[in-house]
Formats: structure tokens, C-alpha cells, sequence
């Protein structure tokens, strides 16, 4: 049995858990079993007890459990099982995660790399690129999404990555220049071909397209209201620091063993 796992966040103070497993029988096919199951223990003490698990749709033998990491849970390394009975064998594969705490600007930044890996539109590419970010492009994306945010009318703010309440706002803004970036490399990249039949490979328009789209939604209608309703019921300045709570977030950092992320016999 062989599993592989995915981290998938959604709130600033939490991040939702996703963990596969696709069960094999003896001759190392894909199987399907019944009971699947999935365990979370930390110290001998069980978080999780024998969750069922459910299927992956049009994916035969894998199966999912999902859950949050909510703030009681505390950094270390946790102990996983998953169980499933194929025929009269039970199957068991245990193995270990390290959950641990980042940093609010990592936090965007694994936000923003989840939104740009959308493999969505690949299926209707014919060579299916893949972008390599790096986390200093990001950054500097979200950095000029805070600035933006900031600067923007009706009112100035002073907000940083630990205390910025508009994330959905942020993250749009934040995606538009990452798909800007995009479109200035496929400019560069164009290439037409013309002999008997003509061939233009130009995907620049595409995500000068969706950059646009974002922007105009964010900076012409989202922000501004937000900003207008939030000047208006707070009694103090926009730019004075608020503390959240809960403050943390907790995200999966790595698998084992040897920090990979699979399991198998």
C-alpha cells in the first residue's frame, strides 16, 4: 500500500488537512477495499480514531480523509494509519507527519503558489507547461498587493501581512501581477509559423485577460466598499495594529520518513 498527501489551506488561522492513500493488492494493482480507515495519534494519545475514509472519485484504490488543523493542535510530529480489509487480509500502512507553525507571509505565499497551480486550463494545452515559482517572486507579488491595498482610495491604511483583514482581496490583487509577470514572459516567448498553413503560439492574452479581470474587480468594486463600510464602524484609525485571534497557523512542514512526501512498504 503506498499513500501520498497533499496540503491544502483556506483560512488564515487554519489550514485544511488532506491526506491520500491508494491501497494495492499482492500482485501491486490497484484494489478496492472495504472499511478504509484513517488514525491521527501524538504521543501515544489518539486525535483522530479510525476516520472512514472516503473515496477519490474516478480513481480507483485511492482513498481520502480530510480534516482541520485547528488551533489546539501543537507543532511535533504525528503518527498516521490508514487500514482497509481486501478480501479477508487487512492492510495497514503507519507512517509520521510534522506539523508545524509558519509565518503569516509564508502563509500567503503557499496561498498564493495554490491559486497559480491551478492544472485546470493545462488539460487544454498542447505541450501542458508547467511554472516553476520561486518564493522570492511571490513575495514580491504579495508586497506589491499590500501596497496596493494601502495606497488605494478611499482611505490610506498601514496594514502588514500579520494584521491585513481583506485576504481575499489581497490574494486577487497579489494573483493579477503574477499573471502580469506571465504575460510579459510570453511576449517574450511568442512564436509564429507560416507555411501553407499559419501558427501563432501566444498565450500572453490569456493571462492579460484573467490579470485584468481580477484587478478591475478588486480595485474598481471590492476594495473600495470594503474600505468605505470598514472607515465608517470603526471608531478608531484604519492604520493602528489589531491583534488577531487566534493568531496561529499550522500547516503540515514535512513526511516521513526521510521528510518525503509518500509512504510505502
Amino acid at each position: 500500500m503506498k499513500t501520498a498527501a497533499e496540503i491544502v489551506s483556506f483560512l488564515p488561522t487554519r489550514s485544511y488537512e488532506t491526506l491520500c492513500c491508494l491501497f494495492k493488492d499482492s500482485i501491486g494493482v490497484a484494489a478496492v477495499v472495504a472499511n478504509p480507515k484513517f488514525s491521527l495519534i501524538r504521543d501515544k494519545v489518539v486525535i483522530i480514531d479510525s476516520a472512514p475514509m472516503q473515496v477519490v472519485s474516478n480513481q480507483t484504490g485511492w482513498y481520502t480523509y480530510g480534516w482541520w488543523l485547528t488551533d489546539d493542535y501543537v507543532p511535533g510530529l504525528y503518527d498516521v494509519r490508514f487500514i482497509g480489509t481486501l478480501g479477508d487480509i487487512n492492510l495497514s500502512l503507519a507512517g509520521q507527519i510534522h506539523i508545524g507553525e509558519i509565518t503569516r507571509a509564508q502563509f500567503f505565499i503557499n496561498r498564493l503558489l495554490s491559486r497559480l497551480l491551478d492544472k485546470f486550463f493545462e488539460k487544454y494545452l498542447l505541450d501542458a507547461p508547467e511554472r516553476q515559482w520561486r518564493d522570492q517572486e511571490l513575495f514580491s507579488f504579495l508586497l506589491e498587493a499590500l501596497d496596493t491595498v494601502n495606497m488605494s482610495a478611499p482611505i490610506t491604511t498601514f496594514f502588514t501581512f500579520d494584521d491585513l483583514p481583506c485576504e481575499a482581496i489581497f490574494l486577487d490583487i497579489a494573483q493579477a501581477y503574477a499573471l502580469m509577470a506571465m504575460a510579459r514572459l510570453e511576449n517574450a516567448n511568442t512564436f509564429s509559423y507560416a507555411d501553407g498553413i499559419s501558427l501563432n503560439l501566444n498565450r500572453a492574452p490569456f493571462y492579460q485577460q484573467q490579470a485584468q479581470y481580477l484587478l478591475d474587480n478588486a480595485l474598481k468594486v471590492r476594495l473600495p466598499d470594503w474600505k468605505y463600510s470598514s472607515s465608517l464602524i470603526r471608531p478608531k484609525p484604519l492604520g493602528i495594529r489589531r491583534a488577531k485571534v487566534p493568531f496561529r497557523v499550522m500547516r503540515t512542514l514535512g513526511f516521513m520518513p526521510n521528510m518525503s512526501r509518500s509512504f510505502s512498504f
